[in-house]
């Protein structure tokens, strides 16, 4: 059965026709999806000034609002089942959810006896869940954006598809709160534009990207590259960049005589910076202004004792322990000219712009590092 889906020019989905759901959509002049229609009715969406959801109105269906804290972060919502608040390892939207008034969930890494684990696919196509026997008792199999293609057993909580990422599947509407926006799979889209206007399509999720990728806050998905000489397979530059498809130009590429490969994609700037400072310090390019990644290989000091330490991290702000751990290693080298101006202030400044201010502060200077080193 094929479907067929018309757009404006300002790539705001218009209709779906054919198939076995097709419908109609109403925006405002900001872009956000304000209206659904079906021959069963229309689902109606209300906005706040930051362009949250508010409340979903759907026919048959008990009106859902919502509440947000300071920080752009859920912390309530009514549905059909009643009123939640949910309490979360923290107050960013990326912060595992603990509770959400009627069940406890328990972050990576804790284990407690007596519930029901979630294992997940790394494609994201596919979630167990297993009782304290470690028996599984239901399972669910997704398609590339999410929809659910067949289930077994009776699931337990509202982490389904891409749930250990931090999405959260409301019960009555099946929309998918990713952070900062909801998110609809039956169209592989978001309900409204991303804040940051980044790229083509500012509705497109995961920058079209779906498989192997996943966008924990809804915004944009930043790319960690490596220049490549055509000639000689050197590799020339290590970079992160938001638009990997226009960062260089054919012509600027052609005539240096090198290739863009995206190594990976990483849903925020401070996990992609981080893995590019290991990659800049252990093998420097030659178009790499990284004097004090050089001088540190020289001195012994290697970057991923301070820097690959939270490559894997959500965000930096979870390790401050491993921070702390560092700091000797930061005295140690405090005095040493060529990481005054580099090293010294970005990871001493870690231990404590984390403690006070949080990852966010974090990542807008590691940027600031990054636009003072760039090499076009």
């Amino acid at each position: 059965m094929t479907e067929s889906y018309s757009y404006d020019s300002g790539d705001k989905l218009l209709s779906v026709t054919g198939g076995s759901d097709p419908r109609t959509f109403a925006y405002d002049a900001a872009g956000r999806t304000t209206g659904i229609v079906r021959s069963s009715g229309t689902t109606a969406f209300s906005y706040d000034y930051e362009s949250r959801v508010t409340s979903i109105m759907k026919p048959g269906m008990t009106t859902n609002t919502f509440t947000y804290n300071g920080l752009d972060t859920r912390v309530g919502m009514t549905d059909s089942s009643g009123s939640k608040s949910f309490k979360r390892n923290g107050v960013y939207v990326t912060d595992p959810v603990l509770s959400d008034g009627t069940a406890s969930f328990t972050p990576s890494g804790e284990v407690r006896g007596g519930v029901k684990t979630t294992s997940s696919s790394a494609l994201k196509n596919s979630d167990i869940q297993t009782n304290s026997a470690q028996s599984v008792v239901a399972s669910k199999v997704y398609d590339a954006f999410g929809n659910q293609l067949s289930s077994t057993g009776t699931w337990a909580g509202q982490f389904q598809y891409a749930g250990k990422f931090g999405y959260h599947q409301d019960p009555d509407s099946g929309l998918k709160l990713l952070g900062h926006r909801y998110y609809d799979s039956s169209t592989g889209r978001f309900l409204t534009r991303d804040p940051i206007k980044d790229g083509r399509n500012w509705y497109s999720y995961c920058g079209n990207r779906s498989v192997g990728h996943f966008d924990e806050d809804g915004l944009r998905v930043v790319a960690l590259y490596k220049l490549v000489d055509n000639a000689t397979e050197e590799i020339m530059k290590w970079g992160e960049t938001w638009h990997e498809k226009t960062r260089y130009t054919k012509n600027w590429l052609k005539d240096k005589g090198v290739r863009l490969e995206v190594i990976a994609y990483y849903d925020t700037k401070i996990e992609a910076k981080i893995d590019e400072r290991v990659l800049e310090s252990e093998m420097p390019g030659k178009w790499n202004n990284t004097p004090w990644a050089k001088k540190a290989k020289e001195k012994g000091f290697k970057a991923t004792n301070a820097i690959g330490m939270g490559s894997a991290a959500n965000h930096a702000k979870e390790h401050r322990e491993d921070i702390r751990k560092h700091q000797p290693d930061l005295e140690n080298i405090k005095n040493t000219p060529f990481l005054v101006s580099e090293v010294v202030s970005v990871f001493e400044g870690l231990g404590n712009w984390i403690n006070d201010l949080g990852a966010d502060v974090v990542g807008s200077r590691m940027q600031a590092h990054d636009e003072m080193l760039s090499v076009e």
